[in-house]
């Protein structure tokens, strides 16, 4: 089994928890996602699509790399914004379970990570529809970053250290400001 496939493996308790948090927020953002507002300058990116420089004047090399990867650099608002949940949840479970190694056990519980995932920030990044999908998923790849720099400090020190450092700089990349959840988190892991 690789390395990748251990830190995406989960109990089935955590997994319907998952997609208990994934509809949870669906619903509780429904409004936006269906709406259609939008920021000032979203429109163009819709009508045409975006290319993997589309990011590089703002100096984010690596903005538009899954919505290139995952539609040809097109923007399908609901089923950019659905997938883009789906990491976002999965980022807080593998935070919660894979990094901070939280074991879900009870009601209680489940609602402290379902209002994490509720942040009302998450308005803000549905206004900008053509950076939508990249801004919910970067926490994924961050926490993915912090798993294997976890992973780095008892195996595999090179091998580790090299992921964690690449999905890092693929994140940043994308999004600057994102070195500030990965250094949040370190710093309150221990």
């Amino acid at each position: 089994m690789s390395s990748l496939t251990k830190v995406f493996k989960l109990p089935k308790k955590t997994i319907s928890l998952w997609i208990i948090a994934t509809f949870v927020l669906c619903l509780n953002f429904a409004p936006l996602l269906f709406n259609f507002i939008w920021g000032n300058h979203d429109w163009m990116p819709l009508i045409s699509s975006n290319n993997l420089k589309s990011g590089l004047i703002e100096g984010r090399f690596s903005q538009y790399i899954f919505l290139n990867l995952l539609f040809s650099g097109n923007i399908l608002p609901i089923l950019n914004i659905i997938i883009g949940f789906i990491a976002y949840t999965l980022s807080i479970i593998l935070l919660t379970t894979k990094v901070f190694n939280f074991n879900i056990k009870n009601l209680s519980q489940t609602l402290i990570i379902l209002s994490a995932i509720t942040l009302p920030y998450i308005i803000e990044i549905l206004y900008f529809q053509f950076i939508c999908l990249t801004q919910l998923i970067w926490p994924l790849i961050i926490v993915t970053s912090i798993y294997y720099a976890k992973k780095a400090s008892q195996q595999n020190k090179v091998i580790n250290t090299t992921i964690s450092l690449i999905l890092l700089l693929l994140a940043v990349g994308g999004y600057p400001a994102s070195i500030n959840m990965f250094l949040t988190i370190l710093s309150s892991k221990e």
